[in-house]
């Protein structure tokens, strides 16, 4: 079993803060002595719609917003032959 947490947060002056947290997992079962196993993989958790990005140089103020994927499971089973 694995899962993973991923968490930042932007503040700056004159703008809404921006907080990005994603969370996932994934489980893999696999018998002893067996060709067969079973994984189960789980991507944004929370079901966040967008992930805001944001960058200040000297002389550049730059906030970019990105569509995502809502939730998503996949299981996959596998055979070795």
């Amino acid at each position: 079993m694995k899962g993973t947490w991923s968490y930042g947060s932007y503040q700056s002056s004159g703008l809404d803060p921006i907080a990005n947290g994603f969370l996932d997992a994934s489980v893999r079962y696999k018998p002893l002595k067996s060709k067969h196993s079973l994984e189960l993989n789980i991507n944004n958790i929370g079901n966040k719609k967008i992930y805001t990005s944001y960058s200040l140089t000297a002389n550049l103020e730059n906030r970019q917003t990105i569509p995502l994927r809502g939730f998503q499971s996949v299981l996959k089973y596998s055979f070795l032959f």
